[in-house]
């Protein structure tokens, strides 16, 4: 992973700065190995270019101008390839492909406010992706592009997507004590040249930083559980396109270094649509609250 920030905007046209915060130009490429033993390995590659700038002291921006990423799978096992050879939303979900867009970030952080006993903390995220190469591809191509028969750019698959999330915290100091309360809402919808989100893109629950007690990426997506022959491999099936999650966590010092916490999870993902081969999965608003794990 690497980043290079320049102190000022980099654009063809003179912005107007704020003389106290300087605003950043950012450069970020990453690149990320992925090992599933016994599955597939997966190689993805991203690119950045944006800007960051701080509004004020409590509130930050953060615009990608250019979102890019590659992912590939490698070493397909056998066992991975019958699984998803019967099942077109998933082979969609893994298939080698590009993520290109934009995406937009507000932070509103009370924490840097340290004598305040009451502390919010919102991030709201929103990504568009796939819009600008469907317009080449139809530009450019006598065959409309259709989630059956997707769009490609250089011979590779692009996914369509709009992708939008919330994490909202609160923090209240009583003494030397802390409870935390966060709820996280999120929903993703495919469309155009995608019949599913890409699994990088999906949410997940469940895991140390999730709803704890529930092993990582276990929940989900709705009231599906995976069969006896699936149960290895959970993670493959339980990706969701809308996610609700909260806690309440009352955290206390026990001694010097020591500290300790309860703490109460809830959450799951869901689909936004009906899929037979994930019964009960989607999401209802009669039976959704049943389904918090």
């Amino acid at each position: 992973h690497g980043e290079l920030y320049v102190s000022r905007f980099i654009t063809p046209f003179k912005m107007k700065e704020n003389v106290l915060y300087v605003p950043r130009t950012k450069f970020t490429f990453d690149y990320s190995y992925l090992s599933r033993v016994g599955y597939f390995d997966m190689n993805s590659v991203k690119f950045t270019f944006g800007y960051k700038w701080r509004q004020t002291r409590t509130m930050e921006h953060d615009l990608s101008v250019v979102d890019i990423t590659y992912f590939k799978l490698s070493n397909a096992s056998q066992a991975f390839n019958e699984l998803t050879s019967s099942n077109l939303l998933l082979r969609r979900r893994f298939e080698e492909q590009f993520i290109a867009g934009i995406s937009y970030s507000y932070t509103y952080n009370q924490q840097v406010m340290q004598r305040r006993q009451n502390q919010i903390y919102f991030n709201g995220t929103v990504m568009l992706a796939g819009n600008t190469l469907s317009l080449i591809h139809k530009l450019t191509s006598n065959e409309p592009a259709t989630p059956a028969n997707p769009g490609k750019i250089l011979g590779i698959t692009y996914a369509q997507f709009t992708r939008i999330s919330g994490d909202l915290r609160n923090y209240f100091h009583i003494q030397e004590s802390v409870l935390a309360a966060r709820v996280f809402a999120g929903w993703g919808k495919p469309y155009g040249n995608s019949i599913t989100m890409p699994y990088s893109q999906q949410f997940f629950s469940g895991g140390a930083y999730s709803v704890r007690g529930f092993q990582a990426y276990s929940l989900g997506p709705g009231s599906y559980y995976p069969p006896d022959s699936l149960r290895n491999i959970f993670f493959l099936q339980q990706g969701g396109e809308i996610k609700l999650e909260g806690n309440v966590e009352y955290r206390i010092p026990i001694f010097k270094f020591l500290k300790g916490a309860f703490f109460v999870d809830a959450g799951n993902t869901w689909l936004n649509s009906n899929n037979a081969q994930v019964p009960n999965g989607n999401f209802q608003a009669n039976r959704f609250m049943k389904e918090l794990a």
